[in-house]
């Protein structure tokens, strides 16, 4: 979510920046940042907020998040991320925590082809995961 105020006749951009867990949509962390502040560097954040006894099962995201810092932090928490390779990834060598997924990932789009991305951008929590039967 972005919103303009205006000052001295220009427009300052805000983001909100959102974690929401999965089955409650309860906001779980919150950051607000300058439009100079681009997404990928406030995932750490937002999953700092969530405290480290409260397990995370899953991190939906857009391509915007697709990097290693990204995929390695939510790794660190011991949870799935669920985004979209880029259009023109690459794949990465096995020394990252996150690189088998995400190489899993490009190898399904190829042998798939290319669909959109069913991220809802919200943190699953063991709490709020959906009962398996």
């Amino acid at each position: 979510m972005a919103c303009a105020q205006t000052w001295r006749g220009r427009r300052v951009w805000r983001k909100v920046h959102l974690a929401l867990a999965e089955a409650t949509l309860e906001v779980r962390a919150v950051e607000i940042t300058g439009s100079e502040v681009g997404d990928a560097p406030v995932l750490l954040g937002l999953l700092n907020q969530i405290p480290k006894s409260e397990p995370i099962v899953s991190v939906p995201a857009d391509g915007a998040y697709d990097g290693r810092g990204c995929r390695d932090a939510i790794a660190g928490r011991g949870a799935d991320a669920i985004i979209p390779p880029r259009r023109n990834a690459k794949s990465w060598k096995k020394g990252s925590p996150s690189a088998a997924g995400r190489n899993e990932a490009l190898r399904a789009i190829k042998r798939l082809g290319p669909g959109r991305s069913g991220a809802s951008g919200a943190v699953t929590t063991a709490e709020t995961a959906p009962r398996r039967r």
